[in-house]
């Protein structure tokens, strides 16, 4: 069991809104508590869905500048199979 102890202005404006809701203080303070719950824990899933995105945003932004990188000329020489002789200079 868990007790609660409020200040006497809220604990009237607790009995004030638990009585316009038609619940008991205790069944008010459950749900308020659940709704802070559900709140904090929604939060905190945007928050890693935020950064799951952001490690995406970093990987397409790296995969895109490897892709569009300028070849080293040293690279493209040893896979290129066609070399001219020496002498067949154009």
């Amino acid at each position: 069991m868990m007790s609660i102890h409020l200040e006497n202005d809220l604990a009237e404006l607790l009995s004030k809104a638990a009585t316009a809701a038609g619940l008991s203080r205790e069944a008010m303070v459950i749900e308020c508590v659940a709704q802070q719950l559900e709140v904090a824990l929604r939060h905190r899933v945007l928050l890693a869905r935020l950064e799951d995105m952001d490690r995406h945003v970093v990987s397409l932004a790296e995969f895109i500048g490897e892709a569009t990188a300028t070849p080293d000329p040293a690279q493209v020489a040893s896979i290129c199979k066609y070399r001219p002789e020496r002498g067949d200079a154009a």
